[in-house]
């Protein structure tokens, strides 16, 4: 896992330039190029991988990045682990997809699937500040460099970032937003975890273009009820890869959003009966 950090310009005052190499994945999946502590000038952490110096005690005595059977295994994740995913990994991944939009898990299950590689590269799309260039801090809303609020312009609307593929992808994505539209009249557009998502009692549907495929996330739940018709695809707990390969099966995706709009309904009905 060794390797350095190639900067695309200087280190900026509250913020970094910078291409994310290997050595800034943590064992639990976190990038650590995001880190309020990475990016600061003073006393900056080099990433859970590299010396203690200038590391949070926290980080020094994290018990995920110095667990003994992280050791053992060639890739240094913690999905080769027998316990795979520990309590204590859950528990992370809970606290950061709820106050930061991010998650460990689907990090380490993006890094297994698609390799180191292509993750890397798609983490640099994902979180690079549209208006200055920087890698964005997830502990912050605003980007440290610029000081724009990143979740306003990481993706300014869904149309810019259909806009940025090539025109046969932007043909791709407009046809799927279209089905999820038709299938969820009542859902409003919005950006979570930096991809255009569908909202309806909560998040229906993300869905993102990446170098070969079109992710789709319908949460585990409807991967879950979809699972025997959605074997033929790569995928995790809560997303599936379509192939710029084969012909996107909106039929099936529109069945799996209606079954999302269900199920957020159902459950913001029954919490409205509790109170």
């Amino acid at each position: 896992m060794a390797g350095h950090v190639d900067l695309k310009g200087p280190r900026k005052e509250g913020g970094v330039m910078a291409v994310i190499t290997a050595d800034l994945i943590a064992p639990c999946g976190m990038n650590c190029a995001l880190c309020l502590a990475y990016q600061r000038d003073k006393n900056s952490c080099r990433g859970c991988r590299a010396d203690d110096v200038g590391k949070p005690n926290s980080c020094r005595a994290c018990i995920i990045k110095n667990c003994p059977a992280i050791q053992q295994h060639q890739s240094g994740f913690c999905y080769e682990c027998d316990k795979y995913p520990c309590r204590r990994l859950k528990d992370l991944d809970k606290r950061y997809r709820a106050k930061y939009e991010m998650s460990m898990l689907e990090n380490l299950e993006d890094i297994r699937r698609d390799g180191l590689e292509d993750f890397l590269r798609g983490e640099e799309k994902r979180w690079e500040c549209k208006a200055c260039g920087a890698l964005v801090c997830v502990h912050r809303d605003v980007c440290l460099a610029c000081k724009t609020p990143y979740r306003d312009v990481a993706q300014q609307s869904i149309d810019d970032y259909i806009g940025q593929f090539p025109p046969e992808v932007q043909e791709l994505l407009r046809t799927l937003r279209g089905v999820i539209a038709e299938a969820a009249p009542l859902a409003t557009e919005k950006f979570s975890y930096q991809m255009p998502t569908f909202y309806l009692h909560g998040n229906l549907v993300h869905f993102a273009a990446f170098k070969k495929h079109i992710g789709f996330y319908p949460t585990p739940s409807g991967i879950e009820a979809f699972k025997q018709e959605l074997a033929a695809y790569k995928g995790a707990k809560g997303s599936v890869q379509f192939p710029f390969t084969e012909p996107l099966p909106y039929d099936l995706i529109s069945r799996i959003v209606k079954f999302r709009v269900e199920e957020n309904s159902k459950r913001a009905e029954s919490k409205g009966k509790k109170r």
